[in-house]
């Protein structure tokens, strides 16, 4: 994922899930996402969630809130972010959890969020792997190399 954002050519650049759940036509009112913002969708209520899964998120909001300073409806899902942004972070990570690492540096950098209510489809696609052991202890690993990433991130920035 970070290659993509690191090569991206155009002035704007989004991810868009793969497994059909996130409705592009959403983009269009944000073509134009002006200087100094970034647009973060957010899903409505995902009934589809078992408790399990909703306590997961749960935790990864409450984690991402008290130690990266994220406090964003939903950090996990599809983003508007301009590419001059994007190539001022110098961007660590190689998985998943780089949505988190990029709103981080972003919001520490005094960027403004425009979140949005987002629909979210049926997967017509794929299996969910979200609450997976394995998803889960990768992601326990990454905060935790997040945090020490935030942490220098902030502190050089302190001395420019």
């Amino acid at each position: 994922m970070r290659s993509i954002y690191e090569n991206t050519r155009y002035e704007n650049i989004a991810f868009i899930p793969g497994d059909g759940q996130f409705d592009v036509t959403e983009y269009l009112p944000y073509a134009e996402v002006q200087p100094g913002y970034f647009v973060s969708f957010y899903r409505k209520e995902n009934t589809s969630y078992s408790v399990f899964r909703n306590i997961l998120s749960l935790f990864n909001k409450k984690l991402n809130k008290i130690f990266i300073g994220i406090d964003l409806r939903d950090v996990n899902w599809t983003k508007i972010y301009k590419k001059a942004d994007i190539d001022q972070l110098d961007l660590q990570l190689t998985s998943s959890l780089i949505e988190s690492e990029i709103c981080a540096k972003l919001l520490f950098l005094g960027k403004k969020v425009i979140e949005v209510e987002s629909k979210y489809l049926p997967r017509t696609y794929g299996q969910s792997k979200g609450s997976s052991f394995a998803i889960i202890k990768k992601a326990l690993n990454d905060t935790l190399v997040l945090i020490s990433i935030m942490r220098k991130f902030r502190k050089g920035r302190k001395k420019k």
